[in-house]
């Protein structure tokens, strides 16, 4: 079904839309026929039952531009919208929760990271959703499995803002022999910058001490993946 023939089948001036609209979702499944502010206005029917919706996930679109920048967005940014109350706004972050979640507990999240891909692979979902840099700790055996993975700072500028002493206290806490660092670029290239160079010796150094090998530094942006170890001009750092 094309979205304009879905467009016609929901049609706000025809009685029984929401109607058509649930039934459009149980019959096909998905959202591929959906515009943008249909998606949410199906979402919102289970939450404001007595009014019309169809404003109301308009004015959120206009607000934040897609539905994805919606699910991010935080409650007090929902809240500013008109009609979106604490109920309705909890209810949106719900969903994008549950995606984080689903993504996390996949059976195809690898937990022996061996590869620069299954590295990425692992990381990505955790880093779904982020609006701030987060910095992560990944700490592995000498074979690679995955020992556990710790948020070390979230909601700063870069990564220079980690304190030292935080990752050489949860590194010895997890008596792991090997880490992988990662942070995100919430926006941009994955590309590294000088300071997330600088700082990437910095711990490098720092663990060596207690002889602790970094494998790795990873950055996720929406744009790509980066491997430092992997990258010629980085990858003698790790050695």
């Amino acid at each position: 079904m094309g979205t304009e023939s879905s467009n016609k089948k929901l049609g706000h001036s025809h009685g029984g839309h929401r109607q058509r609209l649930k039934q459009l979702f149980l019959d096909e499944g998905n959202f591929d026929n959906f515009q943008p502010h249909q998606v949410l206005e199906l979402l919102l029917y289970y939450v404001i039952p007595q009014r019309d919706t169809n404003d109301i996930a308009h004015a959120l679109i206009d607000r934040f531009g897609s539905v994805e920048a919606v699910l991010n967005a935080n409650v007090d940014e929902l809240q500013e919208v008109a009609w979106i109350k604490q109920e309705a706004s909890t209810y949106l972050k719900v969903f994008d929760a549950l995606e984080r979640y689903r993504r996390l507990n996949s059976n195809k999240v690898p937990t022996k990271l061996d590869t620069p891909e299954k590295v990425i692979e692992y990381l990505k979902p955790r880093y779904y959703g982020k609006k701030n840099e987060v910095s992560m700790i990944t700490c592995v055996d000498r074979n690679c499995n995955v020992m556990g993975c710790y948020t070390l700072l979230e909601g700063t500028i870069n990564f220079t803002s980690i304190n030292t002493r935080k990752v050489l206290e949860t590194t010895i806490r997890s008596n792991a022999p090997c880490v992988i660092l990662s942070h995100n670029h919430p926006v941009g290239s994955p590309k590294p910058s000088q300071t997330d160079v600088e700082s990437t010796r910095s711990i490098i150094r720092l663990l060596s001490q207690v002889e602790v090998k970094v494998i790795d530094h990873v950055i996720i942006s929406p744009t790509g993946e980066f491997s430092m170890a992997e990258s010629p001009r980085y990858a003698m750092m790790f050695k």
